[in-house]
């Protein structure tokens, strides 16, 4: 494997990476894919040319590893996936994927152009989808969004039974360029969020006792040209059983691209590494002709959304410019007004004290030499 061919420290004009698909993205067994438990940070927010900074991100666990296999034989007629049995003479073998995690068995099918999440076991839980999840479909476009509905039945520690419900919506809902924690850059990125809804009921022999549970996990994936897997992933859940006193739980994992050893067995994903590495940065690579129309000039992120007291604004430059931030009410207001400033080219961060804003929703507009951008944040 050629060490690293899209890690540059420079920004070039972003190639538009505007979709995954089965051929470059789709799960493999056989492979092992490497990742590290890093700092929680917010993922900012959607659209186009982000810029997303992990740069400073400290490493909390080292030691975690994703698996996935092809379910074993069993007396030469069907498979076992958990709570599912498969007869052999119905699928074939290669459709059929355990992802292997935190001492965790998910299992998938892959049927037609989706991959369908089956259900999962644990040493504590074995949880069967009544109706398969949908957990990808191929190819998934730039603003592509689905919804989708599902029902589970469950076994705790082998004995309690319990049944979830909820949705799970998913959209590609943002593209641009990441900082990783190494400190390098990739410039071909596609990010997919996630957002599944959980109510779960534990059941007890007098349903007077059945206990319940309401939750919500956010997550969201970063994929760029030329590699698998994602090469950065958050989480965040949080536990809405008691509004009063709402639990959250938020992490992060780096996919280390040097770490990604199944591209030494991955033909069609190094022959993008090998063009991207050829590729001359002054031309896109899917059009030999430059165009202006996809070249970067600013790109920016902020966070959180919604903020209750300071926002973050981080922006790069590609050329040394004159930069004013700005705070518009939705009527059209000045609110706030940041000092004019020359600014060099690369990352700048600012931080907006937002904590006397009455609740509602503002315009955040960004002025360069070049052009104006807004866009809407909410003060809650």
């Amino acid at each position: 494997m050629k060490a690293l061919p899209l890690l540059i420290l420079i920004f070039c004009p972003l190639v538009l990476f505007g979709q995954i698909n089965l051929q470059h993205n789709g799960l493999r067994p056989g492979d092992e894919i490497i990742k590290q438990q890093v700092d929680y940070k917010d993922p900012g927010r959607s659209g186009e040319k982000v810029i997303w900074d992990f740069g400073k991100l400290k490493s909390v666990n080292d030691e975690y590893s994703l698996v996935y296999s092809s379910p074993v034989l069993q007396e030469s007629s069907y498979y076992v996936m958990g709570y599912d049995t498969i007869q052999s003479n119905n699928t074939d073998q290669n459709s059929l994927i355990i992802g292997t995690e935190h001492n965790t068995m998910y299992y998938y099918q892959l049927k037609d152009n989706q991959l369908l999440l089956l259900g999962h076991e644990n040493p504590t839980n074995l949880l069967h989808y009544t109706q398969s999840v949908v957990a990808a479909t191929y190819p998934t476009n730039y603003k592509q969004s689905q919804t989708n509905s599902y029902q589970s039945e469950g076994i705790y520690s082998g004995k309690i039974p319990f049944d979830t419900k909820g949705s799970i919506t998913t959209q590609a809902d943002a593209y641009g360029a990441i900082i990783l924690p190494t400190g390098d850059t990739l410039s071909h990125v596609l990010r997919i969020k996630t957002v599944q809804t959980i109510s779960e009921i534990i059941r007890s022999i007098n349903p007077a006792l059945n206990d319940s549970l309401e939750m919500v996990v956010e997550s969201y994936k970063w994929y760029s040209k030329g590699y698998r897997y994602p090469i950065f992933e958050t989480i965040r859940a949080i536990n809405t059983t008691d509004t009063l006193n709402t639990q959250e739980y938020q992490t992060a994992f780096f996919f280390p691209p040097q770490e990604h050893l199944y591209l030494d067995d991955d033909k069609d994903n190094l022959a993008v590494l090998d063009s991207l590495w050829n590729l001359d940065h002054n031309k896109e690579i899917d059009n030999p002709i430059t165009n202006p129309e996809t070249e970067i000039k600013l790109s920016y992120n902020f966070y959180p959304n919604p903020v209750e007291s300071q926002l973050t604004l981080e922006y790069y430059l590609e050329t040394s410019t004159t930069v004013n931030v700005t705070i518009y009410s939705m009527e059209g207001k000045l609110i706030k007004n940041l000092p004019i400033s020359k600014q060099d080219k690369g990352l700048h961060t600012e931080y907006i004290d937002c904590s006397n804003l009455a609740k509602g929703t503002y315009i955040l507009r960004i002025q360069t030499n070049e052009k104006v951008t807004s866009d809407k944040f909410i003060k809650r």
